[in-house]
């Protein structure tokens, strides 16, 4: 087409700076517990959050030191996420949940990686949200993710959306430890370049103000 301007979700300026200035010294840690988390509504049918819990419920992860934080659950989420920790038997301890809160940024630093196991997506504001504060991802190639993901660089990506690619791309994410922070970094410097609104509006405006003159 070629009266057409690709362009997806970006973030102000000022939430960008907020966000980098909230996570400058809550870089992902290297050593202790290790934090993962997953931000947004709890739906399995589109966000697959269940397959997160079918991967840490193999033999693998139950003598490693984690823990998994779903971030934004409503009470009707938090009920449905519980009846699934008794289907994958996996300890409850191991497990947080915490409400919608408007102190997101403030959440995410406590945590090291994001966990996004999507099977339907646009370009997800948690994604650029959580990198923005400094936090690698794990996600799927669904929707714009590929677009945020740049592998080995500012996180993971799955092949598919099978839970054994998931899986295994976990574990990928588990043997490098070493290098969160340094991912953590390229993600934030990923979206202050290229999911600016100040900057990737610009040419859309530009494009639309030559196509009326």
């Amino acid at each position: 087409m070629s009266n057409a301007f690709h362009s997806g979700n970006a973030l102000p300026a000022e939430k960008i700076e907020e966000a980098k200035r909230i996570g400058k010294n809550n870089l992902p840690a290297e050593q202790g517990t290790a934090k993962f988390f997953n931000l947004g509504r709890f739906s399995p049918k589109d966000k697959a959050q269940h397959l997160l819990l079918e991967a840490f419920s193999s033999d693998k992860w139950k003598g490693r030191d984690w823990v998994l934080t779903f971030i934004g659950v409503s009470d009707f989420g938090a009920d449905y996420l519980k009846r699934l920790l008794g289907f994958y038997k996996l300890d409850s301890n191991k497990i947080n949940i915490i409400h919608p809160t408007e102190n997101v940024f403030e959440e995410m630093v406590k945590h090291d990686v994001l966990l996004m196991p999507s099977l339907a997506e646009g370009t997800p504001f948690a994604m650029i949200e959580s990198m923005a504060c400094g936090r690698p991802a794990l996600g799927t190639p669904i929707g714009g993710i590929p677009e945020l993901i740049l592998e080995k660089k500012t996180g993971w990506l799955t092949a598919t959306t099978n839970i054994k690619d998931i899986s295994d791309k976990l574990e990928e994410v588990w043997n490098e430890r070493s290098n969160w922070a340094e991912y953590g970094l390229n993600a934030q410097k990923h979206v202050e370049e290229n999911y600016n609104e100040e900057r990737s509006f610009i040419p859309l405006l530009e494009s639309l103000r030559n196509d009326t003159e």
